[in-house]
């Protein structure tokens, strides 16, 4: 994958199980990856906050994180 590329958005209690979860499902031999603790913060604002973020991405590029919406 393109290092520039974001390839997934999200939201993890536990970022080590879920960047290890992602690299086993997507075969990568290293991942790149940022993050921001929202403690306290309401379960509604942190869907809306990605929600968000994958929204000024598309309004951006024209298209959304290349794995968001795999299945």
């Amino acid at each position: 994958m393109d290092s520039e590329q974001v390839v997934y958005l999200g939201e993890s209690k536990n970022m080590r199980a879920r960047l290890q979860s992602h690299r086993r499902t997507y075969k990568a031999e290293s991942l790149s990856a940022s993050w921001v603790l929202m403690e306290g913060t309401l379960p509604l604002h942190l869907k809306e906050r990605e929600t968000d973020l994958i929204g000024a991405l598309y309004k951006q590029t024209g298209q959304p994180p290349r794995f968001q919406y795999r299945g």
